[in-house]
């Protein structure tokens, strides 16, 4: 079986100069409901009052996203989609269509999409015990990875998912018999601070003193 995470290319990648320095602010957004389950609409969550973050169930196909209207389902075990197609213990699952859950990361005060760099992803259920992980990010194409447990929680990791920052991510099953549920991901907000190169403001000021006193020469 394989599950996909894909990095939606609509998010601009965070990308600083050597005169910029970067503080990341870390949390985790917990996608279970505390035993009791239920159909949700689509959650909401917060990174230290910085990020908001969205999740919607979506169809895959060919590596287009579609949203569908079935909602969100939590259990004790992790969140998943019902499409009312006999979804295994409501999971995430290739019957049909292949189905994905759909994150995206938002500024809280402003509302508008924001990068963040992905620390992490826990699954918390799995219907197949022979998996591999295939990770999808912009800057390197699909890595595979391959299980190194057969238990669940299983847990992608910073490493595995190459550090990269994106304001989106999807995860969906690939094929008719993967099926799985999310526990929690891990996400850092990027906080990008401006810090002036040493010596640039003086070299500027004499550049644009030298021009001045070539005019007054030609003068």
């Amino acid at each position: 079986m394989r599950k996909f995470l894909a990095a939606a290319a609509s998010a601009a990648l965070c990308v600083m100069s050597a005169a910029s320095a970067a503080t990341f602010h870390s949390g985790s957004f917990h996608l279970w409901s505390g035993g009791s389950g239920g159909y949700v609409g689509n959650v909401t969550n917060n990174l230290g009052d910085v990020i908001d973050l969205y999740v919607y169930a979506s169809t895959e196909r060919y590596g287009a996203f579609t949203p569908i209207s079935s909602g969100l389902v939590r259990w004790s075990s992790g969140l998943g989609i019902d499409r009312g197609e006999n979804s295994p213990q409501h999971a995430v699952d290739g019957r049909g269509r292949n189905e994905a859950l759909i994150f995206q990361a938002r500024d809280r005060a402003t509302g508008d999409i924001k990068a963040v760099r992905w620390d992490s992803v826990l699954f918390g259920w799995e219907g197949d015990r022979r998996t591999d992980f295939d990770v999808w990010t912009s800057q390197a194409g699909y890595v595979d990875l391959s299980r190194v447990a057969d238990e669940v929680p299983v847990r992608v990791n910073q490493t595995q998912l190459l550090g990269y920052v994106a304001s989106t991510i999807a995860i969906h099953a690939d094929g008719r018999h993967d099926y799985f549920k999310l526990k929690k991901i891990a996400a850092s907000a990027l906080d990008e601070v401006v810090v002036p190169v040493p010596g640039a403001l003086s070299l500027m000021l004499a550049g644009l003193g030298g021009i001045a006193a070539m005019r007054r020469r030609k003068a």
